[in-house]
C-alpha cells in the first residue's frame, strides 16, 4: 500500500492539462482534489486494484493515515484495500492462510512419514542382514555335510551295490525334475481353470440383460425382417400385459435362436435383449401375472438366458427336484427350482 500527501506523490494542478492527464483521479469522487478543499489533500492507494483515493473520500482519519504513512517509510507497509476490494481481499487472505496451514500440516506429516520410513528401512535392513547371516550359516553347514558325504563315497571300494557320486547326483536331479513337473502341472491346471472362469464370466456378462421366451409360435411371413417384426410385436405385447413398467424402448433386439426349419414342430426359442438389467428384473419379478393374461401369453415360458454351465447346473437341480417329488409321501408339497442363474436352489412350495 502506498500513501502520500499533496505535492509529494500526486500532481493536482488543473491549470496544467498535461500534468492532469498523467495523474489518476480519485476512485471515489473522480477528481484530483479532495472534498475537504481547505485541507491539504492526502492520498492512499489500494493494494489490490492499485487505485488512488482521497483519505477524506474513504473516511480515513489523519491518525490512521499517519500510521500507514510512517509504516511505508520504515519498509513495513500496512495493507489497505478500497471498499470494492476489501471483502474479496479478506477472502483471499483467509484462503491463503488456510492453504499455508494445510501446507505446514502436510510438511509436518511428510517429515513424520519420512522418519517412519527411515526407521522401517533400518529395521528391514537389520532383519535382512540377520536372515542373510542365517542363510550363510546354513549353506556352510550344507557344504560341510556334502564334503563329508563325498569323502565317504570316495572311500567306498568295489561291489555292485556301491553308489557312486554320479549315481547320487542323478537321483537328486531325477527327484528335482519330478517335483518341477508336478509343479508345472499344478500351474497349468490353475491357468486352465482361470481361463475357463474368465470365459464363463464374459459369457454371463453378455447374457445378463437377456431373457428367453419358449413356446412362442413362429410367424409365417415370407421375409426374415417381417418375421422378426412379428416376434418383436409379440414380445412387446407380452411385456405390456405384465404392467411392470417396461416400455418398447427398453428392448434392444429380438431374435430367434437356431436355424429355421420349415417342417419343425416346436417353435425356436425367442431371445429378448433389454438395454438395462433393471428392465429384465422388472420383467422377471412380474411373471406371475402371466397366468391372468390372454391365452396366447399364458402358455409362454420365460426364463433367464443361461450359459452352458448354468444350464447344466439347472438341469441337475430340476432332476433332483423331480426325484424329491417322486419320493414325497404327501401330496401337499411340491419341489421347484427357483432363483437367478448361479444362485438357483430347490425350494418346497405348498400345492394350491
Amino acid at each position: 500500500m502506498s500513501a502520500g500527501k499533496k505535492g509529494q506523490t500526486r500532481k493536482n494542478s488543473k491549470s496544467d492539462e498535461s500534468a492532469e492527464a498523467q495523474c489518476e483521479l480519485c476512485k471515489v469522487c473522480g477528481e484530483l482534489e479532495g472534498k475537504n478543499r481547505a485541507e491539504e489533500d492526502k492520498w492512499v492507494q489500494c493494494d489490490t486494484c492499485e487505485s488512488w483515493n482521497h483519505t477524506s473520500c474513504v473516511d480515513l482519519t489523519d491518525k490512521e493515515f499517519e500510521v500507514i504513512f510512517k509504516a511505508r517509510k520504515t519498509g513495513k507497509p500496512i495493507h489497505w484495500f478500497c471498499k470494492d476490494c476489501n471483502l474479496p481481499s479478506i477472502e483471499i487472505l483467509k484462503m491463503m492462510t488456510d492453504m499455508k496451514s494445510r501446507q505446514d500440516k502436510l510438511e509436518k506429516g511428510f517429515m513424520h512419514l519420512k522418519a517412519e520410513v527411515q526407521a522401517i528401512s533400518k529395521k528391514v535392513d537389520s532383519q535382512l542382514n540377520e536372515k542373510l547371516s542365517e542363510i550363510d550359516g546354513a549353506m556352510r553347514m550344507l557344504d560341510k555335510k556334502f564334503d563329508e558325504r563325498l569323502t565317504m563315497l570316495e572311500n567306498k571300494k568295489g561291489g555292485d551295490d556301491t553308489e557312486t557320486f554320479a549315481d547320487l547326483v542323478t537321483k537328486q536331479v531325477d527327484n528335482k525334475m519330478r517335483v518341477v513337473q508336478d509343479e508345472v502341472k499344478v500351474v497349468q491346471k490353475t491357468l486352465t481353470e482361470t481361463k475357463e472362469r474368465a470365459i464363463e464370466e464374459q459369457d454371463k456378462a453378455s447374457r445378463i440383460n437377456n431373457i428367453i421366451m419358449y413356446r412362442v409360435n413362429e410367424s409365417q411371413a415370407e421375409s426374415a425382417s417381417d418375421r422378426n417384426k412379428d416376434d418383436r410385436t409379440f414380445a412387446v405385447k407380452l411385456l405390456r400385459s405384465l404392467n411392470a413398467g417396461v416400455i418398447d424402448d427398453d428392448i434392444v433386439k429380438v431374435f430367434r435362436l437356431g436355424q429355421r426349419q420349415r417342417d419343425q414342430e416346436t417353435p425356436r426359442p425367442l431371445l429378448v435383449q433389454f438395454g438395462s438389467r433393471l428392465a429384465k428384473s422388472l420383467t422377471m419379478n412380474n411373471l406371475y401375472k402371466l397366468k391372468h393374461a390372454e391365452a396366447k401369453f399364458r402358455s409362454v415360458v420365460v426364463a433367464h438366458d443361461m450359459t452352458q454351465k448354468e444350464r447344466q447346473e439347472c438341469k441337475e437341480l430340476v432332476n433332483l427336484a423331480k426325484q424329491k417329488n417322486e419320493e414325497a409321501s404327501s401330496g401337499d408339497w411340491v419341489y421347484k427350482v427357483r432363483g437367478p442363474p448361479g444362485q438357483m436352489r430347490i425350494v418346497r412350495l405348498r400345492m394350491n
